[in-house]
């Protein structure tokens, strides 16, 4: 009876360090010392993996779309009125990537309606309101203007 009681105190405790390694943040091991690593922000631009051209999206998994009528680092855009409501703005408080976009490619600026807005490359980011569900790419192409961004391009 001992041993068996030995057999499950053990099974106990590896499940227990098991199951506390998934839930506990990541550390690194400095000789004797253990460091806590600061857990990083889930990215709020990524790329579409399904997707052979790496298209950006938002955290929502929306497609991120470019306006070839804006003009890149001007700090401005040409989408306004009835356009910004089939083409919302994208903007977020603090832009996390992983790669292999480079968080040196995006930067905000404060639009003349006081809006927020992100860009890739100098390009302001939009979402398009005919995307409905994730990987919907409905606005690439519409009318040889607006376009998906992607790793690529803008």
């Amino acid at each position: 009876m001992f041993c068996c009681e030995k057999f499950l105190v053990l099974l106990f405790c590896i499940i227990c360090v098991l199951s506390a390694g998934c839930t506990q943040p990541a550390t690194l091991q400095s000789g004797n010392e253990t460091i806590p690593l600061p857990s990083l922000p889930p990215d709020t631009i990524r790329t579409d993996e399904t997707s052979p051209l790496q298209t950006l999206t938002g955290q929502n998994g929306m497609t991120l779309y470019y306006f070839k009528n804006d003009v890149p680092a001007s700090r401005s855009r040409a989408c306004t009125g009835e356009c910004a409501r089939t083409w919302p703005p994208f903007s977020v408080d603090t832009v996390v990537v992983s790669p292999p976009l480079n968080p040196d490619d995006f930067a905000e600026f404060t639009r003349s309606d006081a809006i927020l807005q992100t860009t890739y490359r100098g390009w302001p980011l939009y979402y398009y309101t005919g995307d409905v569900r994730f990987g919907d790419r409905n606005g690439d192409g519409i009318d040889g203007l607006w376009y998906a961004a992607n790793v690529t391009r803008p």
